[in-house]
């Protein structure tokens, strides 16, 4: 281990603690509460996700995707955000994932940059 890599380690259990008191976070933990009183709501939620997720796969994989399996995606997701809790929910998860893609970002330019400059 290098004589930086300590502070490094600090700096990301910093970041960590930054995004664990995030408002996104904690807004979306809130909205969990309330969908874990909801069987129906947070049945609809587990669903959509899976299927998107299967159907992100195929897409990535060139795998045919069948028109009923975007239909039943689509119908899952009007149901969702039908609901006032399920619309929030799902706009503040976007919010949080939105947050840790740009954090995503910023760690990889610098470490595109120092790679290129490594090579230079």
């Amino acid at each position: 281990m290098s004589e930086t890599s300590p502070e490094v380690i600090l700096k990301a259990t910093e970041l960590a603690r930054s995004i664990n008191g995030c408002d996104e976070l904690r807004a979306l933990k809130k909205l969990q509460e309330k969908i874990n009183q909801d069987t129906a709501l947070r049945n609809k939620l587990a669903e959509f996700k899976k299927r998107s997720i299967a159907l992100e796969y195929k897409r990535a994989q060139d795998i045919p995707v069948e028109f009923e399996e975007e239909k039943t995606v689509g119908r899952l997701y009007a149901e969702i955000v039908w609901s006032e809790d399920g619309r929030r929910y799902l706009e503040t998860e976007n919010n949080l994932f939105n947050v840790l893609h740009e954090v995503y970002n910023i760690i990889s330019e610098t470490e595109f940059s120092l790679i290129q400059k490594a090579h230079q």
